[in-house]
């Protein structure tokens, strides 16, 4: 019977019920497209930084970082190439690295030259596909070299034309190189773009002495990213002495808003909610207070108070039902759209790229946080509506049996 009269209750005023399930609704649903954003634009960070710059585990000689020793280096060992054709193994590659400085006639700037073998180093982070002028390293008698779309503009230099580096050898000796620029790329990250140089593996050896086998970096991309604890204490022992880190040691900062995720969803909705509890606060008391004769003549045919309190509880738990599942369906219709064409934010890609995310987001929303949400959404109705039905508590019958 309680049920049935709280049912009938919240269709007495039919729009302030709609009004009430309404808000929660679109409530539910900015809170949940607003996290399935957040965690779809950290996605495509998190992919960029496995994929376009760290790969999941890189190897150094530990005196390499921070300073980029350019003596700091270690030797291919010769269990290297079998790492080729373990299953879980994607590719891998080694790098020659430099820190130095990058001039044109205009303009000059630092820089971190990276000696590459370009065959390794497209599929490693599909650095030809991001060329948006020029060639990737076509044949050519002169040492050539691909830059950032944003270190073009800053040294203003064209394709084909030059730009001297230079560097510390490992003996200590300042070093100076005239390269060709073959190619323009351009990444979602500008601030690498501003940096990063690509030149061929054998022309900085060259310049620095060494064979093909000494390297300063090697990157590994995995197919079963499950098994990266296994490839990295397998690394260890093929290069004693040697820094294996995983993507999450590079970045910890990366590892820091996966770990913190559900801390930002459960914050963000929180505030989303505690703003629809002071509205349903406030229509379930106006709704008390315009039943009080009601209320009233029902304690008098005696009806107790736990009854009382349980009806007004139901009436807001019906509100809740009915905007709740509306507002989480319309979100989840929403991100599965928006996440299956992307959002394009090409005309704020610049300052994107500032912070290394891309232009075009998928929203993104595992769907055990729409039950979180849900659950969330029903305990802050309930909350909300103890303050009315405690007010309803305090009528008495005598006086509330006479109120006009």
């Amino acid at each position: 019977m309680i049920f049935f009269i709280a049912w009938r209750n919240i269709w007495r005023n039919k729009t302030r019920s709609v009004l009430v399930a309404g808000s929660i609704a679109l409530g539910l649903w900015a809170g949940a497209f607003v996290m399935a954003f957040a965690w779809g634009l950290y996605q495509n960070n998190i992919h960029d930084v496995i994929y376009r710059q760290y790969s999941h585990i890189q190897v150094h000689h530990p005196q390499f970082n921070p300073d980029m020793d350019p003596a700091a280096l270690l030797s291919k060992s010769p269990a290297w190439n079998s790492m080729r054709v373990q299953p879980e193994v994607q590719s891998l590659t080694t790098r020659l690295m430099v820190s130095g400085m990058v001039q044109s006639a205009v303009a000059a700037g630092g820089c971190v030259l990276l000696g590459i073998h370009p065959s390794e180093e497209a599929i490693q982070t599909e650095l030809e596909s991001l060329l948006v002028q020029g060639e990737y390293f076509p044949l050519s008698k002169m040492p050539q070299v691909l830059i950032g779309a944003k270190l073009s503009r800053k040294l203003k230099v064209k394709l084909h034309q030059k730009v001297v580096v230079s560097f510390s050898d490992t003996a200590g000796n300042i070093s100076a190189v005239a390269l060709r620029i073959s190619g323009i790329y351009r990444s979602a990250n500008a601030a690498l773009d501003e940096r990063m140089l690509y030149t061929e593996h054998q022309t900085l050896a060259g310049l620095l002495g060494l064979d093909s086998n000494s390297f300063h970096e090697a990157a590994i991309l995995l197919r079963q990213p499950d098994k990266l604890d296994a490839v990295q204490a397998q690394l260890a022992s093929m290069f004693p002495g040697a820094r294996v880190q995983n993507w999450m040691q590079l970045s910890p900062e990366t590892d820091i808003v996966i770990s913190s995720f559900n801390l930002y969803m459960y914050i963000v909705i929180g505030i989303i909610l505690l703003a629809l509890s002071f509205g349903i606060v406030n229509t379930m008391l106006m709704a008390v207070l315009e039943r009080v004769r009601e209320i009233g003549v029902l304690q008098s045919i005696g009806m107790n108070k736990r009854r009382i309190f349980f009806m007004i509880m139901l009436e807001t738990l019906f509100l809740s039902l009915l905007g709740s599942p509306a507002g989480l369906f319309i979100a989840r219709f929403t991100v599965y759209y928006t996440g299956f064409y992307g959002i394009d934010l090409s005309r704020f890609s610049e300052g994107f790229s500032q912070y290394g995310f891309s232009a075009t987001v998928h929203p993104v929303l595992e769907t055990s946080r729409y039950y979180v949400i849900g659950v969330m959404s029903l305990c802050t109705a309930l909350l909300a509506s103890a303050y009315p039905a405690y007010r309803a508590l305090q009528l008495k019958p005598v006086e509330a049996v006479r109120k006009i």
